[in-house]
């Protein structure tokens, strides 16, 4: 009787834990599309760059620099950055910062 009521318990948990992961995996995959609708913008800049590696060379050793000196801070700013950009698109409109 008792054994039969744990499994009962059991089962109604596995359940619930089931349910939320299923949640989790929906929240992952909006904020992922999320990310990837608010980096689309990143497109025409890559392609600008592909035409002089040294420049992306270049950018890459001061990302470098800079991140190795001032992680803490440079990741503030960075985030700062991204959220004021988002911000500014969602006020000035969609078209603000996209390649004519």
């Amino acid at each position: 009787m008792f054994a039969q009521a744990r499994l009962k318990e059991l089962a109604e948990a596995r359940r619930l834990l089931v349910m939320q992961s299923d949640i989790h995996r929906g929240l992952i995959r909006l904020e992922i599309a999320s990310w990837t609708g608010s980096l689309d913008g990143l497109d025409s800049v890559r392609a600008k760059i592909a035409g002089h590696p040294r420049l992306a060379s270049l950018g890459a050793v001061l990302s470098g620099l800079l991140l190795m000196r001032y992680r803490r801070a440079l990741v503030r700013w960075t985030f700062l950055g991204l959220m004021s950009w988002r911000l500014l698109r969602r006020f000035v409109g969609a078209k603000f910062g996209s390649p004519p």
